[in-house]
């Protein structure tokens, strides 16, 4: 994969990651999950961007270790004390402009990793809770959604995949057509995925529909109105007929729906469909199949990845190509959006995973 995750990796978290991927297995204790430890030990070295904070005789220092060795040879390993004093002190204008999808494993107390979160919208994982927080990340779910003998009746399950994001965008012919539908669908999605809180950055959702041009000033105005929060959004929605997967992409994840987000009516499944999550690490890795694990493959390693980077290149076109409602260029893409700063695309538009 051309494009990696970036990571932002304090060097104790690092050292504990070698570490416990280097005992033998007979010393990992059930709760210990060996398997969370070799993810993070792949997701490092393989798939990511690596930052990490330490001093320049130190840094050389390293290189006799073999694991380290590897990392300054194939280039993987980048040094900059500097972003992570910027972390230290919560520097506004650093954290606000760092790339949506960036993670951090922190030497910091669980409660500062959640205030952090809290305040940007991203991913801050404590030494002290790697093994917890990050097997999340290598985690995916199947959901079937049964219009008979039903086991779910609203989006309520939703809240199991809630993570810390700032961006989302949703890609639904049909999510705005029927208003009825909304308080069921929309905008339970919405209150399930969006973070609780988020006190320093700006949210932006994005919602790529089908919709009338006439009808779309009207359902915009509508959905302002019922889109209620304790922070700030911006909603972007932007009439394309170009688009016919059923998509969610936030931050770190991705959820498909094959019939789409408008399951529900009368705490009913409309349709029988099957859901899928996945969070950002298998956006690079192989798709398994159910309660398997097998080792990846040529030929399936850069599925997911592939699919989700072709839907943000699609919708990041569409993006850069749309026009302000107030535009008065003659265009089939109309764009209705309300924002202070002006800004007009989606922060996750502006990047490919």
């Amino acid at each position: 994969m051309k494009n990696k995750i970036r990571v932002y990796c304090d060097f104790s978290c690092l050292q504990e990651i070698y570490e416990q991927c280097h005992k033998p297995i007979a010393d990992f204790k059930q709760e210990d999950k060996p398997l969370v430890w070799a993810n993070l030990y792949s997701l490092l070295y393989e798939q990511s961007e690596l930052f990490v904070n330490l001093t320049d005789s130190k840094f050389q220092d390293l290189k006799e270790n073999p694991f380290f060795n590897k990392l300054f040879k194939d280039n993987k390993l980048y040094n900059f004390a500097e972003d992570f004093d910027k972390i230290d002190k919560k520097e506004d204008e650093f954290l606000l402009k760092i790339p949506p999808q960036t993670l951090f494993f922190l030497d910091k107390t669980p409660e500062e990793c959640k205030n952090l979160e809290e305040d940007f919208g991203m991913l801050f994982i404590s030494k002290t809770e790697l093994v917890q927080k990050a097997a999340w990340l290598f985690s995916w779910a199947v959901r079937s959604m049964q219009k008979k003998n039903a086991v779910y009746t609203s989006w309520e399950f939703l809240k199991e995949f809630r993570h810390p994001c700032n961006s989302l965008v949703l890609a639904d012919n049909y999510v705005l057509k029927d208003e009825k539908l909304w308080a069921e669908n929309l905008l339970l999605i919405l209150k399930y995925l969006l973070p609780e809180k988020l006190n320093k950055q700006t949210f932006q959702l994005t919602i790529l529909t089908d919709i009338d041009e006439r009808d779309i000033e009207k359902r915009f105005t509508a959905l302002e109105k019922l889109i209620k929060f304790d922070y700030k959004i911006t909603c972007c929605v932007i009439r394309t007929p170009d688009i016919h997967d059923r998509n969610i992409i936030t931050n770190y994840a991705w959820l498909s729906s094959g019939y789409g987000f408008t399951l529900f009516s009368a705490k009913k499944v409309t349709k029988s469909t099957t859901l899928n999550f996945l969070p950002i690490t298998y956006l690079h890795t192989d798709y398994p199949k159910y309660h398997s694990i097998k080792p990846t493959t040529n030929e399936t390693f850069s599925f997911v990845s592939e699919v989700v980077k072709g839907l943000l290149e699609d919708y990041k076109e569409i993006n850069d190509k749309a026009q302000n409602s107030e535009a008065t260029e003659s265009t089939s893409r109309v764009v209705w959006f309300q924002a202070t700063n002006n800004e007009k695309q989606n922060r996750l538009l502006n990047t490919t995973f």
